[in-house]
C-alpha cells in the first residue's frame, strides 16, 4: 500500500525563503564587518607610525583614505579608532600642503573636517580634536568668529596639557597676530603656562624670535618667573642677542 502523501505546509513555503534572505544578509553584514575590522586594524596602526614619526608620502596617504574609507561619513565611536582616524586624516592634509597639490589638498580638508567633527561627536571634551577642528576650518575658510568658537572650546576642555598647548600656541599666535579677535584671556594663559613650564631654553627662544607684540606679552611673565629660572632665561635671551631690559 502507498504511503500517504504529506499535505505541503505553506509555513515552510513561507520560512524557506525568508530564512535564506536572513541568512544571505547576515553574511554581508558579517563580511562588512570583517572589512570595517581591517580597514580600522589599518588605519590604527599608519596612525601609530606616524605617531611615532613616519611621514609617508602624499600620495599614498590620498590611496589610503580612499581604500579604508576615511573619504566616507563613518558611524564609529571607539575613542582609539576615531582618534587614529584624525592623527590620519590630518597628516594627509599636511602632506597635501607640503606638496602645493590644491586638488590633494581641497580633498584632505574635506575629510579632516568630517573626520574631527566625528570625533567630537563622540568624544566632545577632546580639546586636542576642538584645536584641530578649529586649525582646519581656518585653512579652508579663514579666521572667523566660528574659529574662535572652536578654538576657544579647546582652551576649555584642555587648558594645561602642554602637548596641546605646544601645537595651539603658534596658531593662535598667528590669530593674535593677525588681528582676530575675542580669545585674548584665553591665549594669554596659554602664554603664561608656557613662560611657566615650559623648558627655560625654549621660553628665551621663543620669546627673541617672536613679533614685539608678543614679546610685549611675554616679558611680563618672564619677568614674574622665580629668580633662579629668570636669571637662566635672560642669559639665554642675551646671548640670543636681544636685549630683554630695554623694554
Amino acid at each position: 500500500m502507498a504511503a500517504p502523501r504529506r499535505g505541503v505546509n505553506a509555513s515552510r513555503l513561507i520560512a524557506c525563503p525568508i530564512l535564506f534572505i536572513i541568512v544571505i544578509g547576515m553574511i554581508i553584514e558579517s563580511m562588512r564587518a570583517l572589512a570595517s575590522s581591517a580597514g580600522g586594524a589599518d588605519t590604527l596602526d599608519l596612525a601609530a607610525s606616524i605617531e611615532q614619526g613616519i611621514r609617508p608620502e602624499p600620495g599614498y596617504l590620498a590611496r589610503f583614505v580612499e581604500n579604508n574609507g576615511l573619504d566616507h561619513p563613518s558611524s564609529a565611536c571607539g575613542d582609539a579608532l576615531t582618534r587614529a582616524r584624525l592623527t590620519v586624516a590630518l597628516a594627509a592634509l599636511d602632506a597635501a600642503i607640503k606638496a602645493n597639490d590644491k586638488t590633494l589638498i581641497e580633498a584632505a580638508e574635506r575629510n579632516a573636517l568630517a573626520i574631527a567633527k566625528r570625533r567630537l561627536v563622540c568624544h566632545p571634551l577632546d580639546g586636542n580634536a576642538w584645536l584641530r577642528y578649529a586649525m582646519i576650518d581656518a585653512q579652508a575658510s579663514g579666521p572667523s568668529a566660528r574659529v574662535v568658537d572652536e578654538l576657544r572650546l579647546s582652551y576649555w576642555s584642555a587648558p594645561n596639557e602642554s602637548w596641546v598647548i605646544d601645537a595651539r600656541l603658534p596658531f593662535a599666535t598667528r590669530l593674535y597676530l593677525a588681528g582676530v579677535a575675542g580669545f585674548d584671556s584665553e591665549y594669554l594663559g596659554d602664554l603664561r603656562r608656557f613662560a611657566t613650564y615650559q623648558p627655560a631654553g625654549q621660553v628665551a627662544k621663543t620669546y627673541a624670535r617672536t613679533a614685539p607684540q608678543i614679546q610685549a606679552l611675554l616679558h611680563p611673565l618672564i619677568a614674574a618667573q622665580p629668580d633662579a629660572r629668570k636669571r637662566v632665561i635672560l642669559d639665554e635671551i642675551n646671548r640670543l642677542g636681544v636685549a630683554f631690559d630695554r623694554r
